[in-house]
């Protein structure tokens, strides 16, 4: 094939660098934000060269000058002179450097404030498919640690590395000027540091992905065994959980260890490189003096260039711990680009609809599978507005995936969902989902206020809206017996609320947003029968004016539907009112036998 024809695959020199600032894709927005402070840090990165600059000169010219053995006539005005120039360079040092040091921690800042929302925004629009593979503490840290890490690569990573690179520009061609023959010899040494950051710059990336995944994965693997801490405990399981997280988290000592050997081999020979040209330089230097009698080089320019070459040693040691920390946040922004990178799903159009939400659904041929495994199966059955229907099966018969694929969780891989004569896919996700609602059995509290988890997503509601949605749910009583009522704080999942009374908060945050598709999956098992009574009034009030959906386990609470939908193996294996069905003697008498026969 032609090298020159437009078909031609780039070199591999130009992919890597196409790939280098694709990687770079994620900082353009925050860049765009600071580019003047940026600028100013810049700057003020500049500044700063003023000491270093002039202090050397300085104090060669004084040991030329004033310490000569035969001194000037106004030698004391000459040292006053040096001095005060030096005195004015370090002001104009400090002030750069306190500016620069302000400017940077602001532009990492504001990087990070950008890069967690768009993060945090990006992982909430993702499939539920990345979040069964992903541990919610894992999340946590990228949201965290990973943006932290990108924030330390401005603050102290591509803003110092700029400034020294700039800075051994400078300090180069003073030292051009002092004496070329020591220049060479010193920059032959230090180039050994290049070699060292072409070896050792992609093991270091490689491994320090390595540990920050492990840190991830031990943060997920805590979080998961907090979060279950009442299992834990009830089955005195502390030591198994404790050898679980150790075995992870040696596992990241392991890496940590690996990592700290390939940075202490580099630093060490780039310590050596650094400080052998110094020393070499001193060396040679006075063997110059001696040879030539002060005719090629004199004393204070000796004093002055090995002053340049301490400077320069200095930043070039910067550089290459700043290096290694840009490593690290190079790391970190590979892993948010890979976040990043994944599409949001569902999907949606463009032109997403934005209709009036009535509550008629219609499943048209639907089917899905967890993977290969089929879930639902050629799924036709209309719910009407204004009626309660129950959903009742064996376990694993598909219900709960039903009302996924109805909240719109996952699109089916065939068939259509169709709102009100409309396609589920074609309509604004957000917009849909304000119509709906869901109560699950293991219902999810936030560990804020009572009064904030009832009007969770509902940010302008009132307080008498809280409270009559908590009276329709029967819940403002237990409530109002809380130490702090509405403003008393739930603790993590819940955890100071009975069962009953966390389903009720769930319930009344559901009632909170008035909606039009009621999704109830056995939502009120944990409640007494009076309690439940008093809810199913209220949920019968509702009925004219909405579709309630109830996935039911007990089937003693669903002789009041309107129409019961038996699913056996994701497909419909009848469906009618509960007299009906019972005459028929097909599969709810037979699950309906089997209850009463366990409950004696």
């Amino acid at each position: 094939m032609d090298p020159t024809s437009p078909t031609s695959p780039p070199p591999p020199a130009a992919q890597a660098i196409a790939s280098r600032f694709a990687g770079l894709a994620p900082l353009r927005e925050p860049l765009r934000l600071t580019r003047w402070l940026l600028l100013g840090t810049a700057l003020c990165g500049w500044m700063k060269f003023a000491m270093p600059l002039v202090v050397p000169w300085s104090v060669g010219r004084i040991v030329d000058g004033v310490l000569a053995d035969a001194p000037p006539i106004d030698a004391h005005g000459q040292l006053w002179f040096y001095a005060s120039l030096c005195g004015v360079a370090i002001l104009i040092g400090a002030v750069g450097t306190f500016f620069r040091h302000l400017w940077a921690m602001r532009i990492a800042a504001i990087v990070q404030h950008n890069l967690r929302q768009r993060l945090f925004q990006h992982i909430q629009r993702l499939s539920m498919h990345f979040f069964h593979k992903h541990h919610a503490g894992a999340l946590g840290a990228r949201v965290s640690g990973d943006i932290n890490a990108i924030g330390g690569l401005f603050e102290k990573g591509i803003i110092q590395y700029g400034t020294d690179f700039t800075f051994f520009l400078a300090m180069s061609a003073m030292l051009f000027c002092v004496d070329w023959r020591l220049t060479l010899i010193a920059y032959a040494l230090l180039m050994g540091n290049v070699f060292l950051m072409h070896r050792f710059k992609p093991l270091l990336r490689k491994q320090q992905r390595l540990v920050q995944e492990g840190h991830s994965s031990i943060i997920g693997t805590a979080a998961e065994f907090f979060a279950a801490i009442t299992l834990v405990k009830a089955y005195a399981a502390e030591r198994e959980t404790h050898d679980a997280f150790m075995q992870r988290s040696d596992h990241v000592r392991g890496l940590q260890y690996r990592h700290s050997e390939l940075q202490g081999a580099f630093n060490a020979g780039s310590f050596g490189f650094i400080h052998g040209a110094s020393a070499a330089v001193a060396v040679i230097g006075a063997l110059i003096i001696l040879n030539s009698g002060g005719a090629g080089l004199t004393k204070g320019a000796l004093v002055a260039f090995l002053l340049y070459l301490a400077t320069v040693a200095s930043a070039v040691q910067r550089m290459v711990d700043n290096a290694l920390l840009i490593q690290e946040g190079l790391t970190a922004l590979e892993r948010l680009r890979d976040v990043l990178a994944l599409s949001p799903s569902p999907a949606e159009p463009d032109d997403a609809k934005l209709p009036v939400i009535s509550g008629r659904i219609e499943f048209a041929g639907v089917r899905f599978g967890y993977g290969e495994r089929p879930a639902i199966r050629d799924f036709d059955f209309t719910f009407e507005r204004g009626r309660t229907y129950a959903l009742v099966g064996p376990s694993g018969s598909g219900k709960s995936t039903l009302c996924q694929l109805l909240l719109r969780f996952y699109d089916p891989q065939s068939g259509r969902i169709l709102i009100d004569g409309h396609d589920l896919r074609t309509i604004q996700q957000s917009h849909y989902r304000a119509s709906t609602a869901i109560v699950l059995q293991d219902p999810v509290i936030l560990s804020s206020s009572v009064a904030e988890n009832i009007a969770f997503a509902c940010s302008d509601a009132t307080t008498a809206q809280i409270i009559a949605a908590a009276q329709k749910a029967q819940a403002h009583d237990f409530i109002s017996d809380l130490p702090e009522g509405y403003a008393t704080r739930l603790g993590e999942r819940g955890c100071t609320l009975s069962g009953g009374q966390r389903q009720r908060i769930a319930l009344a945050r559901a009632l909170m947003r008035d909606p039009r598709i009621l999704i109830l999956d056995e939502a009120t098992s944990a409640l007494d029968t009076l309690t439940e009574n008093a809810i199913k009034r209220v949920i019968d009030d509702l009925r004219s004016t909405r579709t309630i959906i109830v996935i039911a386990h007990r089937l003693s609470t669903i002789h009041d539907a309107d129409e019961i939908v038996v699913i056996d193996q994701g497909r419909i294996a009848e469906h009618g009112s509960y007299d009906d069905l019972m005459r028929r003697n097909g599969l709810l008498t037979r699950m309906v036998a089997e209850q009463e026969r366990v409950a004696g």
